[in-house]
């Protein structure tokens, strides 16, 4: 509440009392949650990081490029700026 892009779902098949209970429980601790990148730093990448595991005896294929719309190429750059700002790629 509050937040519109702090979305937590939660199952459909969860008990009414318990959905309430855990939804008390979330906006009370709202405040631990890392909602952004930014808010992850200082996460060590042992515990958080992922590698492509590739035999390097088989050679990258190029694949044709993909054109975005303007609006979604906006959108997609304004995403990796964040990312890089953070941290999380480089």
């Amino acid at each position: 509440k509050g937040h519109p892009k702090r979305v937590v779902r939660i199952g459909a098949d969860v008990d009414k009392a318990i959905r309430v209970e855990l939804e008390q429980l979330l906006q009370d601790h709202v405040h631990i949650f890392a909602w952004t990148m930014p808010d992850m730093k200082g996460i060590n990448p042992k515990v958080a990081s992922h590698e492509l595991n590739i035999d390097t005896i088989f050679k990258p294929i190029k694949q044709k490029r993909r054109k975005l719309g303007n609006e979604k190429a906006e959108a997609v750059n304004a995403e990796v700026e964040k990312l890089l700002a953070a941290g999380s790629i480089g």
